[in-house]
């Protein structure tokens, strides 16, 4: 991150208990692409994102990739979201920006070493 208000990059390592992370992540990218919007509420901010598909080069063993919009009282958010699975994990990344564009070369470069941090994990 380079401050509150510029680029943000977040990460997400889930070990799904009860289902495959190739289960979780067929899942959850169908339900993305069927409703095409989620609601979200962190720190007390509620937003709902506006997601659309967004054209990366796979990432990991599969990967799904979407840009989100959203406004609010004070202006506006973009979000490029992947979701990779890798190994028997589950790899979510999050690039977001408030009140400019999501970088799209930043969230490849972000989703590509994730998932390599991922399939070294699994290698010990």
């Amino acid at each position: 991150t380079r401050g509150a208000l510029d680029d943000y990059v977040d990460e997400a390592i889930i070990e799904p208990k009860g289902e495959s992370a190739a289960t979780l992540v067929d899942k959850a990218a169908k339900a993305l692409n069927d409703c095409g919007s989620v609601k979200v509420v962190e720190e007390g901010l509620s937003v709902t994102l506006h997601a659309t598909p967004l054209d990366l080069p796979r990432i990991g063993e599969a990967s799904h990739a979407w840009h989100t919009s959203a406004k609010y009282g004070f202006g506006s958010m973009e979000m490029n979201v992947v979701l990779i699975k890798q190994g028997d994990l589950a790899v979510l990344i999050a690039q977001a920006r408030i009140n400019g564009q999501a970088k799209p070369d930043l969230t490849l470069a972000a989703a590509k070493a994730a998932a390599q941090r991922a399939a070294d994990f699994q290698k010990k």
